[in-house]
């Protein structure tokens, strides 16, 4: 029977190293998996979309709300988007940072009447 072992270390014990390893893993960064994704974010209100965000353990959720569609074009039209670190194609259950900015806007028509001259 034979038995191998193999170590990966930081600096070698015969070049003066401690063979501890310096860098910090990636697995001391808090991570949360998106409740949702990008391809459904149509189907919801931008306020809910900002609390399953909260609610799944995300510490940097702001939202928008821009009023600079053109009624005209369609005035029922509400567009939702989401970036998460600048991201906006992403799946459900994605792991990301849970302090990643995370950006919901929601983009409506605009009141053509809503500016009167008196």
């Amino acid at each position: 029977m034979v038995l191998t072992l193999t170590a990966c270390s930081g600096g070698s014990l015969a070049s003066g190293g401690n063979g501890i390893s310096s860098s910090m893993p990636d697995d001391d960064v808090q991570r949360a998996l998106t409740p949702i994704s990008s391809i459904n974010v149509q189907n919801y209100n931008y306020k809910d979309i900002e609390k399953m965000f909260i609610d799944a353990g995300f510490t940097n959720v702001s939202i928008a709300e821009l009023y600079d569609i053109d009624p005209d074009t369609d005035d029922s039209i509400f567009i939702n988007n989401v970036s998460i670190g600048g991201i906006t194609n992403f799946g459900n259950s994605e792991s990301f940072p849970i302090d990643a900015a995370i950006s919901v806007v929601c983009h409506r028509p605009y009141d053509k009447h809503r500016f009167s001259r008196t």
